[in-house]
């Protein structure tokens, strides 16, 4: 992913944080990534 994104115009710098607290859920999703993922064909 880091090397992805600074190939970017701009990108300069990536900073990645892995967090594992609080896990992540299908609750915390917002309504247009449940829509993306729906039109993908993926059930959440």
């Amino acid at each position: 992913m880091r090397e992805r994104l600074l190939r970017e115009a701009g990108v300069l710098e990536v900073r990645i944080n892995v967090v594992w607290d609080p896990p992540w859920t299908s609750a915390r999703m917002t309504e247009a990534g449940r829509d993306a993922l729906e039109a993908w064909g993926l059930a959440v």
